[in-house]
């Protein structure tokens, strides 16, 4: 059992496990033989690269920012999209999951068109300073979406899934916005995707 495990006594009498081709090349150095001696393991853990953070948890981190720097105005719109992960979570995945990323963008476009609406409204009644208060809000929102594809990158990605998915009419566009999805991840809204397609359809 000990020989399997790599277990060997150093000059002080304390037993040092071999953890593999590479440990075992690191333990040889005096260095590395106290940090082993000492009970820690060598510090390899700090050269791994960082797991990226979903795009919840990054809102989630955000949010706490906001309270630390009393930043009111941003800690609102971000405990209203909170609310609206946290409700779509728990449709989609159950409270203790949570969102991929493609699915908390189209929570985040979700928020933006309301906003966008309201805007509309408020524009419509003269209501200024309430729209103004809204597109600040669109600010905030917009730093949590990729960047968007640009007019002629958004043609060609729906010319080229139109030829590869065969679609000759707008009978069709269901199966063309299915695969484009995956192809989009979020650059682009719905609404400006589905005009593109059905133009290109035409």
């Amino acid at each position: 059992m000990w020989g399997r495990l790599g277990v060997a006594q150093n000059n002080s009498g304390v037993f040092n496990l071999d953890w593999g081709a590479q440990a075992a090349s690191l333990h040889s150095s005096a260095a590395c033989r106290r940090k082993f001696s000492s009970g820690r393991l060598p510090e390899l853990a700090g050269k791994l690269p960082a797991l990226p953070m979903s795009l919840q948890k990054r809102i989630d981190e955000d949010l706490k920012d906001a309270m630390r720097a009393k930043d009111a105005a941003r800690l609102s719109v971000l405990r209203l999209l909170k609310a609206a992960l946290k409700n779509a979570t728990i449709e989609k995945v159950g409270a203790a999951g949570e969102l991929n990323d493609a699915d908390a963008i189209a929570v985040i476009r979700k928020q933006l068109k309301q906003r966008q609406d309201s805007i509309e409204s408020f524009e419509k009644g003269g209501r200024t300073e309430l729209a103004e208060k809204e597109k600040a809000e669109i600010a905030v929102l917009n730093h949590y979406l990729p960047q968007a594809m640009s007019a002629e990158e958004l043609q060609k990605t729906v010319a080229d899934t139109i030829r590869e998915v065969g679609a000759t009419s707008r009978a069709q566009m269901g199966a063309v916005m299915k695969a484009l999805q995956p192809k989009i991840a979020g650059r682009a809204d719905g609404k400006t995707l589905s005009a593109e397609v059905q133009k290109q359809l035409q």
